[in-house]
């Protein structure tokens, strides 16, 4: 617990070190630039040094727990480092100022072999803050060609796929719209009955009221030829009797 204690001291002390040299007041803003870069990269190999320890001795799980930016930055080294391994060889950092905060770039070599055979090389990008904060940690592994060739080969494997099941979704929902269009139809082809039988009444209603049209119209026309037959002093036997009435081509009539 002390020696945890002791390395985190070690750290925390490395960082504010940092602060002070950033909020120093220096005309030569080239000379605090240059100052800047180096104590950010010496915090930055501080760092990776504490981490690469702990990770050796199996006491990184013991300082997580305390504060969310001490757990991520453990947690984002113990996950870079799964395809690495244990660091095996620091090489030479190399750093540069942005904004208010140093980038140190570490490149590493680890423990664990790539497909080739060769020991795995990473570079650790810390984030060194002016303001005193914690910095920020990713690992980058190093992949051949054949991992990135994969890697690649399975990206694009998922888009397509991704591709192809939304345009087959696609094409069901549209032929679904013909099924849609069959029961629409089922519908309308059982309401017929009804429509058709509406028709067949309005029909029976048409031919009654033509019938009557005809009857009245036969009346007339029998009392117009009685009267004429009084009038000119033609007698009937048997009367007129008239059954039926046709309607005669207009143009026949007048052509006669």
């Amino acid at each position: 617990m002390k020696k945890r204690v002791w390395i985190l001291g070690l750290f925390l002390i490395s960082v504010l070190g940092l602060t002070a040299c950033g909020k120093t007041q220096d005309p030569d803003e080239a000379a605090k630039e240059e100052q800047m870069l180096s104590t950010g990269e010496q915090s930055a190999l501080g760092l990776l040094t504490d981490l690469t320890q702990m990770q050796q001795e199996g006491t990184l799980d013991q300082v997580l727990g305390q504060t969310d930016e001490i757990d991520k930055l453990v947690n984002g080294y113990i996950s870079g480092m799964e395809e690495v391994g244990e660091v095996a060889d620091i090489g030479d950092a190399e750093s540069r100022v942005d904004k208010k905060t140093v980038i140190v770039d570490i490149p590493i070599t680890g423990t664990m072999l790539d497909p080739n055979g060769n020991a795995r090389e990473a570079t650790v990008e810390i984030i060194v803050p002016e303001d005193g904060s914690l910095p920020d940690l990713t690992v980058n592994p190093k992949y051949t060609s054949a991992e990135l060739m994969t890697k690649a080969g399975l990206n694009t494997l998922l888009g397509m796929g991704v591709t192809f099941a939304i345009l087959i979704l696609i094409s069901l929902i549209i032929s679904s719209f013909t099924l849609i269009g069959k029961v629409g139809s089922g519908k309308k082809k059982e309401e017929s009955p009804s429509a058709s039988s509406v028709d067949n009444a309005v029909r029976q209603i048409v031919a009654g009221e033509e019938q009557s049209d005809d009857t009245e119209l036969i009346a007339v026309i029998s009392a117009a030829i009685a009267a004429y037959e009084a009038e000119n002093g033609y007698v009937s036997a048997d009367g007129v009797v008239i059954r039926s009435i046709r309607k005669i081509n207009k143009s026949k009539w007048q052509n006669a």
